[in-house]
């Protein structure tokens, strides 16, 4: 986000005189440099030995059709018994305070020592406020690695003193959206960490990319 962008916010949350507005820019990046890659993974020695299979022998027994007919239609009354029919109480009512939440969701914040740079040229350095990473495991095993989303705070009217723990607030709404993108459907649920609105807005610019 350039200079004159953020004086364009900076200048609109000023016109507002109907209600106290408080101005937090922010810049996320869903292809970072950072990336955490699993370990390389080594095989045992006794897992590149040739192991024999042994040949098993053939089965002698058989089921002859009168048995397997008369089996098989025991089977079909039994289950046929187990049948429960539905009952016609009512559906308890949605409650209105229900909050949504994913207990299988591994996603974490990060918070950066260092300060990342704003701009999108090479030769220029504009760093900003406080930087962080949004963290999320994308499978259980070893190899899988974990997705990564960068996550920088650009202006505030905060004192230096409370961008961490502003940036800290901000993880944990995304990490919300998150939940709420998956649960939605916008989003690949195990390998993507992005939050609801940056994923609507990436779609929504890749969708007015291939009309034009």
């Amino acid at each position: 986000m350039n200079q004159q962008e953020m004086d364009f916010w900076v200048d609109l949350a000023r016109t507002e005189i109907n209600a106290a507005v408080t101005m937090i820019l922010m810049t996320v990046d869903t292809n970072p440099s950072l990336q955490l890659l699993p370990p390389i993974m080594k095989l045992p020695g006794s897992a590149t030995m040739v192991c024999s299979t042994p040949v098993s022998t053939s089965q002698t027994s058989a089921v002859s059709p009168e048995q397997m007919t008369a089996s098989t239609a025991s089977s079909i009354r039994d289950s046929n018994t187990a049948i429960t029919l539905p009952t016609d109480a009512p559906a308890a009512d949605a409650d209105a305070d229900a909050a949504l939440a994913d207990i299988s969701d591994q996603t974490w914040g990060a918070i950066a020592n260092h300060r990342l740079s704003n701009s999108a040229s090479l030769l220029e350095v504009r760093p900003a406020l406080i930087s962080g990473y949004l963290v999320k495991r994308t499978g259980m095993r070893v190899e899988d690695a974990p997705v990564v989303m960068e996550v920088n705070m650009v202006h505030t009217d905060q004192v230096p003193r409370a961008y961490e723990p502003l940036l800290r607030e901000m993880l944990s709404h995304f990490r919300g959206l998150g939940t709420l993108a998956r649960a939605r459907g916008v989003v690949d649920r195990e390998t993507d960490v992005r939050p609801w609105h940056v994923a609507a807005a990436e779609k929504a610019v890749r969708a007015l990319y291939l009309l034009m």
